[in-house]
């Protein structure tokens, strides 16, 4: 029993890094981490949405709708309408858009004239239609939801007035073994960025709405996107960057933020410190069993207590004055 346990517990200490490394290696490994969501917050002054798949569906209720005219004639007087008399045909009217895969819409604030769209790709209307709407129509619309790719803000060019004003996002992750995702990485955006979600080097598929601002006399347009799982990254971009930069998690952030690595790591400390007691009580008691048996072997010669005392008793014999 004890050679058994001689060989275990030495084992038992050296199997314990080993397992560790291989613990933070199915923990934190990218290639488990498949259904990486990205969700970005922002108030922007402009955005473009690609719409794909899903029931997209707006009704705008009464709001001019300005089509462009195939041929611009350049000698007429621009007019005194929202659009140009001289590229589009302006009506007020019911807009209710029922977009397609592929339609186009780019927001742009406009401040006191309201919001702007302009739409491409939607079966039913002449790419380039503008659509102007005001934000206290907005206001009562509420939510305006929308199924395809999102691309908020653009490069901060002189005269550019669709810029991202503020933001944040967060990279959540489904852990191996788990149910839940974690938020394993976050930050903010800052004024003049471009931002989008990527999978696999395109935009991907990006479920969101579209509000205005909780402050009213806050400017801008207020975007919720959350992208569906996938090999996602979120990519910025700004004026005079000589490339975007692609943000994605890494193993130091899941090492920094996973419950369940700091749960494993707890558990294999502990662990760790029972084999030590366990290997230090067996060894003391290995070394006392060891004395003991020493003590009592067989022919071994017993010293008396007395003996000192007779070897002085008989030196004192000894000496002729005595």
């Amino acid at each position: 029993m004890e050679q058994l346990t001689n060989r275990i517990l030495p084992v038992a200490g050296l199997m314990l890094p080993v397992l560790t490394i291989a613990l933070l290696a199915l923990l934190l490994a990218d290639p488990f981490r498949s259904t990486r969501s990205f969700l970005i917050e922002a108030n922007t002054l402009g955005a473009e949405i690609t719409f794909d798949g899903g029931a997209n569906h707006w009704d705008l209720g009464e709001a001019v709708l300005c089509r462009p005219l195939e041929r611009i004639d350049l000698r007429a007087a621009p007019g005194s309408g929202t659009c140009d008399t001289r590229r589009f045909v302006e009506s007020l009217e019911p807009v209710a858009l029922a977009w397609n895969d592929d339609a186009t819409i780019t927001i742009t604030d406009r401040g006191a004239r309201g919001l702007s769209m302009r739409i491409t790709g939607l079966a039913g209307l002449p790419d380039g239609s503008l659509v102007f709407l005001d934000r206290a129509q907005l206001a009562e619309l509420g939510a305006l939801s929308f199924v395809g790719h999102l691309v908020l803000g653009r490069s901060a060019q002189s005269g550019e007035s669709g810029l991202l004003l503020s933001g944040s996002y967060e990279a959540r992750e489904r852990p191996l073994l788990s149910a839940q995702t974690e938020t394993v990485k976050s930050g903010l955006l800052r004024s003049g960025e471009s931002a989008r979600i990527l999978e696999d080097g395109a935009l991907a598929l990006t479920y969101g709405h579209v509000t205005l601002p909780e402050d009213p006399d806050q400017r801008g347009l207020h975007f919720v996107g959350v992208s569906a799982p996938g090999r996602s990254a979120l990519e910025v971009s700004y004026f005079g960057g000589r490339a975007p930069n692609l943000i994605r998690p890494n193993w130091v952030d899941r090492a920094l933020t996973s419950p369940l690595l700091i749960a494993g790591l707890f558990l294999l400390s502990s662990a760790a410190g029972q084999i030590q007691l366990l290997s230090s009580s067996f060894a003391w008691l290995t070394g006392k069993r060891a004395a003991l048996g020493q003590d009592t072997a067989p022919g071994r010669p017993r010293q008396s207590g007395n003996s000192p005392r007779k070897t002085r008793r008989s030196w004192r014999k000894r000496r002729p004055w005595r």
